[in-house]
């Protein structure tokens, strides 16, 4: 079933990617049965978060939107992950202990310049630093973690839909 159309709407296209198909599609996430198949958007995250509480409510809750999230509690760990295996997308706090998250981003956005960064931060006086701009999105924490989630999505499927407009081009 690689790389063909959904046989169910001509929108959807399925990619392999580690194992697994993901659907990315204009009108959102798919959780739709193709054939068989359970197909979702799923994706490799790395969470970068200073409080242990943070990181394992934001793993949970990304896990169970069908991802796999790996986690850093501090930029050197962040930058042993990014190492091993670059991931899909990056959810950073701006305040990671004593270490500034907007300093790593400008430095990660170097390095790694088309890896989508959503900034999840408790402060919202960030959004007017124009450091900040350099992220893709900016969510301020909350109990509900909808925003968050959304927003992942939103950001993994603009990647998808910028990824197939590219090989559409070749």
């Amino acid at each position: 079933m690689e790389g063909g159309p959904c046989y169910t709407c001509p929108c959807f296209k399925f990619e392999k990617k580690h194992d697994r198909l993901w659907v990315p599609c204009e009108g959102g996430i798919s959780n739709r049965k193709i054939q068989g198949v359970m197909s979702f958007f799923m994706a490799d995250l790395l969470v970068i978060d200073d409080e242990p509480d943070i990181r394992a409510l934001f793993a949970a809750e990304l896990e169970d939107e069908g991802h796999d999230v790996q986690t850093a509690g501090d930029i050197d760990e962040a930058w042993a992950c990014l190492e091993k295996q670059t991931p899909d997308l990056v959810v950073l706090d701006i305040q990671i202990g004593k270490e500034n998250g907007l300093l790593f981003l400008q430095k990660l956005s170097r390095f790694y310049p088309r890896l989508p960064v959503v900034l999840c931060t408790a402060y919202t006086c960030y959004k007017d630093d124009f450091s900040s701009w350099i992220a893709d999105a900016y969510v301020v924490k909350s109990s509900d973690l909808s925003a968050l989630k959304s927003e992942v999505a939103r950001q993994l499927r603009r990647q998808a839909e910028m990824k197939n407009e590219e090989r559409g081009t070749r």
